[in-house]
């Protein structure tokens, strides 16, 4: 998958504008694409963890400790596994 790089702030006109067009959206249609993304977060955990690896090594690499990153990638956002 490529990737392409966008500034912080084209990404964030971007997340603006869906959410008003998300908002626009009646609750059915919210639900299914809540699903499409989960299901595709599922198909691509492999890559996803793997991904996340190589980024926690780099942030050890460059001297980032603990305090900063304690390696469980839930632990930022309180979520615990299903």
């Amino acid at each position: 998958m490529a990737t392409a790089t966008r500034s912080v702030t084209d990404i964030c006109v971007a997340a603006r504008a869906a959410a008003f067009a998300l908002a626009a959206l009646d609750s059915a249609t919210k639900d299914a694409a809540l699903h499409a993304i989960a299901d595709a977060l599922i198909a691509r955990s492999d890559e996803i963890v793997e991904a996340n690896a190589r980024d926690m090594e780099a942030g050890r690499a460059a001297g980032i400790g603990p305090a900063h990153s304690t390696g469980d990638p839930h632990a930022a956002s309180g979520a615990t596994d299903p």
